[in-house]
């Protein structure tokens, strides 16, 4: 289950980008489809925003590297 918090900052991105290209969709079908693609876009990030992990613990973000490894430009602790 997704946070409702994060996915209502991630829909509000991908509509803000989409909006002008999707214009012909109804307001129902528009929502829809940013649903699915905040869903998708959730599921399948490997990349560390700032936006996404805003409010994150640190644990939580280490978590979000599947290696384990330090995103690039991250400091590490302890040096």
């Amino acid at each position: 289950m997704v946070r409702q918090g994060l996915l209502d900052r991630v829909k509000a991105k991908i509509a803000d980008r989409i909006q002008r290209a999707c214009a012909h969709l109804s307001p129902a079908d528009f929502d829809a489809l940013v649903t699915r693609m905040a869903h998708v876009e959730i599921k399948y990030s490997t990349r560390r925003t700032a936006d996404l992990f805003e409010g994150a613990s640190d644990a939580d973000k280490e978590l979000s590297q599947p290696d384990g490894r330090q995103p690039p430009g991250a400091k590490r602790r302890g040096r």
